[in-house]
C-alpha cells in the first residue's frame, strides 16, 4: 500500500511529539510496525489511513490525542483464554500459613502478557519463588503492578517505559508454581513494599472492556 506524503507527515510528527519510535518511511511493513503499542497507536495509524484515502484531513493534535487516550486506558494483562482458578488462586487464599497477596489468572503457557497501565518498569528478575517476574509502576494511579511466574524473562527491562497493552512477556509456570498462570498483584505506591489490595474487581472490569471472557475450561492451563 502506498501512503500519501501528508499521512506520512502526520504520523511522523505525532510520533516525534510523543517521543515515540517512528519509521523513516511508511510502506505496508512500516504500518504493521506502527500498530505495535511501542510506537504510535493503531488508532493513529487508522487516522492516517483515512487521510490517505482522501477523507477529512487529520491534524497532528488529533493523532496525539488518540495516542494519549489509548495509553491511559487500562488493559487486561492476559491476551487469551483464561479462568480465575480455584479458591487458592484468589486474593487472601490460603498459601502455607499465609494469605495469597494476588490473583492468579490461569492460562496456557505462551499466552501473551501485557502492561495493564502505562508506566515505568521498576524491576525484573528470576528467583525460586516468583520465577520470571516484573514490577511496573503506574504514576497516574500511584500503584505498582506485580507479574510473576512468566515463561521467559520479560522482554522489557528496568527503567523502560511501557504503554498500556504493550506486550511484556508470556504466561508460564516458573518459580514456585502449580499450573500455568500469571500471578498478578496491585500494591500501593512505588515498589513492592506497599500494601497489597485485591486485584480481582479491576481485573474483571478490564477483561470486560477488552472483550476477553473467562472461557478456559477448568484444569486446561
Amino acid at each position: 500500500m502506498k501512503t500519501s506524503n501528508r499521512a506520512s507527515a502526520l504520523v511522523l510528527a505525532a510520533s516525534a511529539a510523543l517521543g515515540l519510535a517512528a519509521p523513516t518511511a511508511l510502506g505496508q511493513s512500516q504500518f504493521q510496525r506502527l500498530e505495535s503499542p511501542t510506537s504510535v497507536s493503531s488508532r493513529a495509524v487508522e487516522l492516517a489511513r483515512d487521510d490517505n484515502r482522501g477523507g477529512t484531513a487529520r491534524t497532528v493534535a488529533t493523532i496525539a490525542a488518540a495516542n494519549r487516550r489509548e495509553a491511559a486506558r487500562p488493559s487486561f494483562p492476559v491476551r487469551g483464554a483464561f479462568n480465575w482458578g480455584q479458591a487458592a488462586a484468589a486474593f487472601g487464599g490460603p498459601r502455607g500459613g499465609r494469605a495469597h497477596e494476588g490473583q492468579d489468572v490461569m492460562s496456557r503457557t505462551g499466552t501473551p502478557v501485557v502492561a495493564v497501565r502505562s508506566g515505568e518498569v521498576l524491576e525484573t528478575g528470576n528467583d525460586g519463588g516468583r520465577g520470571n517476574y516484573l514490577n511496573l509502576y503506574d504514576p497516574r494511579m500511584k500503584a505498582t503492578y506485580v507479574y510473576m511466574h512468566m515463561n521467559r524473562p520479560p522482554i522489557v527491562g528496568a527503567g523502560d517505559r511501557v504503554r498500556s497493552g504493550q506486550r511484556i512477556g508470556e504466561v508460564g509456570c516458573t518459580g514456585s508454581c502449580f499450573g500455568d498462570h500469571l500471578h498478578f498483584e496491585i500494591r500501593a505506591g512505588r515498589g513492592i513494599a506497599g500494601a497489597a489490595r485485591d486485584p480481582r474487581p479491576l481485573l474483571e472490569r478490564w477483561a470486560v472492556a477488552d472483550h476477553i471472557p473467562a472461557t478456559l475450561a477448568a484444569g486446561a492451563s
